[in-house]
């Protein structure tokens, strides 16, 4: 009880958080009703750990995520923080024999949440994060999983629900992020098949779980037109205000480049609002410069730190939201107790540090 108390409260700051990070954030589900029972999310993966984040906040169960056991082994205050929050190491080729026999327990520990339907599973079934925006081969250890457990209650309403994530910008902070839960795929007739022949079973239902997470996400085939039509997408996506409309024709209009049709971009595109950032800074001079001193260095102490010790760019925005979550309050507090000394008037320092987050996001999400 006592985990479960103080996870909900860090979850519901890192929830708060959230919104704060990205400009906007919507969710969408195709079918809400019929994501009951025990379920499985399969999601794409290419944001770290910015996309179990995203799946949890985008619902109201507490996922147990499968995690590259990598991550555990840093330090073990890290592997008691990552149990805290309900994550499991999952171990690869790579990391040897030996590792790779750990899993045998790890997925034993899955099959009981979802024999006792408290806990989904989250897994990022491509087995590995990649910044490209497109569904890559899956792993099997997902159908395995769920193959496993219908053995030991045939009975079970399991479920798979593909989830795509969708990011406008892999890297930076007040981007948009849309969250689309598939709809589910009741697993029992895929078990049954298994039982015959589970090689068959098992490639079928992956080949089904991939063309629903396909439907999901951005998807451009991986070949060597992939740049190109990449370019061309982002540079004329949709820019309209609900991001799932947005999705569903941006999706027309990769088919349309990809068959190299002749395209009247000014017809499908939803033309962007105008920008009026210069005008609203004249407008609210005496803001812009408030939010631009006081975050100058929180903002620089974030750029240093990405620069010495975040080499692998697939981190660069769960660092960002980690250490604006969770230092930038702290260099808040800090400079509230310089504003002390130097007014030696408590009041006013609590007054400027209450205003930080409320002028900061004005400034960043309309100044800036």
């Amino acid at each position: 009880m006592i985990h479960r108390f103080f996870y909900i409260l860090l979850r519901s700051y890192v929830k708060l958080a959230f919104r704060i990070y990205f400009r906007r954030w919507q969710v969408f589900h195709q079918n809400k009703e019929a994501e009951k029972g025990s379920i499985i999310f399969s999601s794409n993966h290419q944001n770290a750990f910015i996309d179990p984040l995203a799946i949890l906040m985008s619902q109201n169960k507490i996922p147990v995520f499968l995690t590259q056991a990598a991550i555990f082994s840093a330090s073990p205050v890290l592997r008691k923080l990552f149990k805290f929050l309900f994550m499991l190491p999952i171990y690869r080729k790579r990391d040897g024999i030996k590792s790779v026999s750990k899993n045998n327990e790890i997925l034993l520990e899955c099959q009981n949440f979802l024999l006792k339907g408290r806990h989904p599973i989250g897994i990022f079934s491509e087995g590995s994060h990649g910044l490209k925006r497109n569904i890559r081969p899956l792993q099997k250890g997902m159908v395995r999983l769920a193959f496993e457990t219908l053995e030991q209650n045939p009975e079970l309403d399991l479920k798979i629900v593909p989830v795509g994530l969708n990011y406008s910008s892999h890297f930076n902070f007040q981007s948009e992020l849309l969250v689309v839960f598939g709809n589910p795929i009741e697993i029992k007739p895929y078990y049954e098949l298994a039982l015959k022949n589970k090689s068959e079973a098992t490639k079928l239902l992956l080949g089904v779980i991939k063309n629903r997470m396909m439907e999901l996400v951005i998807h451009i085939p991986n070949d060597e037109q992939y740049d190109e039509i990449a370019e061309q997408w982002f540079e004329n996506k949709n820019k309209g205000s609900n991001l799932y409309s947005n999705l569903l024709a941006d999706k027309k209009l990769i088919v349309q480049l990809t068959a190299n049709e002749t395209i009247d971009l000014k017809s499908i595109n939803e033309k962007s609002p105008r920008d009026f950032k210069n005008l609203r800074r004249i407008l609210f001079f005496p803001f812009w410069i408030y939010g631009y001193i006081n975050n100058l260095i929180p903002t620089l102490f974030i750029r240093w730190f990405l620069n010495k010790y975040v080499k692998d760019p697939h981190f660069t925005s769960s660092m960002k939201f980690v250490l604006g979550t969770f230092v930038v309050p702290i260099i808040y507090a800090f400079q509230s107790v310089a504003i002390y000394f130097l007014t030696s008037n408590g009041n006013i320092a609590l007054v400027y540090f209450l205003s930080l987050p409320l002028f900061s996001l004005f400034y960043f999400r309309c100044l800036r």
